[in-house]
């Protein structure tokens, strides 16, 4: 194909599919001209193929997320009208396909990209499949009529999906995100919210994505789901609630881990089945494909393989299989009367050895009772020993907890829970001395501060953290934490306010998920902690004592 110029009339092309083409762009043009012409050419494009372009024709800016992120719709496109907008996003194309385009993964991270400016956007489909996309926590704002309706996002080992971007296509009928990593998502909370926006999703596509899991409530908003493709996962049962989605007819679960479904699933499902059934007045086709599963055929599993059997619809040109005693058998009837023995072969095995197992349970609950007996002596000897040494003369520390906290959240709830920590601690140990020290009591004045921090940090057993926003803007108190830290010092974190986890030094936030944390909470002219009281003065005592070696 022949140059094309900026100057030729508007051109009518609907259809444009460059797929792995070689374009080369003339040196004549800057680039307010190509702008210009490509405007001029897609304008009145409604599908667009642009996949798998060579990498050096794009010369993609990999910060460009990060230079626009944040910023108003009209400042991102340097002051653009909403006519020039409208002519960026090429309002009257419908479906457009940009696969396998990035050559190195993208990481998208903490950003918000506004696009509410964009005008009319007609676009219905786009497809996104082989990009690296591995990473997608932003925020997408869009314009209100902004109504895509279907998705392609498969391949792309994704590992991360902001629930805040998907919202943004909230007319979503059909997603496709098979063949990515969610798996690794499943330990994030805000997993269970993926698809919370997608009220209007019809077929949702999540095959191979190494899943072991999905949350209780994970579409509980997609009332229209009618196809749900899980296979090639690693799922164990059906975790999620399915009840209310009147319309599903196929659920894919093959070539999972399933080895069996519970009874209680089992009924679930057919009184799924029932209320379809009585809904729409006829016999419910609900497709379910547990295919490839390594199920297994025993006399735990008689019931559901009798259920596969006789109630579930049948692939009749691949029947269920299932593992019987180390071979693959095919499921019928002969193989659930086979089950069914195994269930009286067991009960005589079983009475064989009950009489052993009640002997070996006395055994056990009296070795158990002993050693609980025996422990608890060494922890109360250890608890003896360590205030014996804290309290002589020749022991290196004084203190048993070192306070920190920011001078300028220093306030009544500080001075209280101080106050009746060194009361308590005293009592403990039955002594008059003060066993708390801080910054403000210890620290000799005239002396150099980093020598002071750290005489205080090693003088104490233990070290409690006051924490606060202001804490974690406090440069001191980021000091006193880590030479604590450097120095294995065992560390509490006391919460006086919820913290976000961006907010926290490297070192506290390695504290924060690796230890248990407590919170302070101010009640009228006293206060609260959570776990109670005794028990995070208990704790105080243990760590204290643990940090010696002693227990």
């Amino acid at each position: 194909m022949g140059p094309i110029t900026a100057t030729e009339k508007e051109p009518t092309l609907k259809y444009i599919d460059i797929s792995n083409s070689t374009i080369l762009p003339s040196k004549s043009y800057n680039f307010n001209d190509r702008y210009i012409l490509l405007t001029n050419i897609l304008r009145n494009v409604e599908v667009l193929n642009v996949s798998s372009l060579p990498y050096s024709f794009l010369n993609i800016d990999y910060t460009l997320v990060r230079k626009v992120s944040g910023k108003n719709c009209l400042q991102m496109f340097s002051e653009s009208s909403s006519s020039e907008m409208n002519n960026y996003l090429f309002p009257n194309m419908k479906v457009l396909e940009i696969n396998d385009l990035f050559k190195y993964k993208i990481v998208l991270n903490n950003s918000v990209i506004n696009l509410t400016c964009a005008g009319q956007v007609n676009l219905k489909s786009i497809s996104m499949r082989h990009n690296n996309l591995q990473w997608m926590n932003i925020s997408l704002l869009l314009p209100t009529d902004f109504a895509i309706k279907e998705m392609d996002l498969s391949s792309n080992k994704i590992q991360y999906l902001s629930p805040q971007l998907m919202s943004g296509f909230s007319y979503l009928q059909r997603l496709n995100l098979a063949y990515n990593s969610l798996g690794f998502m499943q330990k994030y909370e805000e997993f269970r919210n993926i698809f919370s926006g997608q009220r209007h999703i019809i077929v949702l596509n999540m095959a191979f994505n190494s899943l072991t899991y999905l949350p209780v409530n994970m579409f509980m908003n997609n009332n229209k789901l009618r196809q749900l493709d899980l296979h090639g996962n690693k799922l164990k049962t059906l975790s999620f609630k399915f009840q209310h989605l009147h319309g599903l007819s196929i659920l894919n679960l093959s070539f999972n881990g399933i080895v069996a479904l519970d009874p209680v699933t089992i009924k679930a499902f057919n009184s799924f089945r029932n209320v379809i059934e009585r809904i729409e007045n006829k016999t419910a086709v609900i497709n379910l494909d547990l295919i490839g599963n390594p199920i297994v055929c025993d006399c735990n599993t008689v019931g559901f393989i009798e259920w596969i059997f006789t109630d579930l619809t049948v692939n009749k040109t691949q029947p269920y299989s299932c593992y019987y005693e180390g071979e693959y058998l095919t499921i019928d009837r002969n193989i659930i009367e086979k089950s069914k023995f195994l269930c009286h072969r067991t009960l005589v095995i079983t009475l064989s050895v009950v009489i052993v197992a009640i002997i070996v349970t006395v055994i056990s609950v009296y070795v158990t009772i002993a050693h609980y007996r025996s422990k608890a002596k060494r922890r109360k000897l250890s608890r003896e020993k360590f205030i014996e040494m804290f309290l002589g003369d020749d022991f290196s520390k004084n203190r048993i907890s070192f306070i920190v906290y920011a001078s300028d959240d220093f306030d009544d709830l500080n001075k209280s829970f101080s106050r009746c920590l060194n009361n308590d601690l005293q009592n403990a140990l039955k002594t008059d001395r003060r066993l708390i020290s801080t910054g403000d009591l210890d620290i000799a004045p005239g002396y150099p501060i980093m020598e002071e921090v750290l005489r205080c940090v090693t003088k104490a057993c233990t070290l409690i953290v006051l924490a606060s926003k202001k804490f974690c803007e406090s440069e001191w108190c980021q000091i006193e934490l880590r030479e604590a830290y450097n120095l294995n010092i065992p560390i509490i974190l006391l919460f006086k306010e919820d913290v976000e986890e961006s907010l926290m030094s490297p070192t506290m936030l390695a504290v924060f998920k690796k230890f248990a944390r407590a919170k302070l909470i101010a009640k009228d002219d006293t206060f609260e902690t959570v776990p109670e009281w005794n028990q995070f003065v208990e704790s105080v005592i243990n760590l204290a004592i643990e940090g010696t070696g002693l227990m």
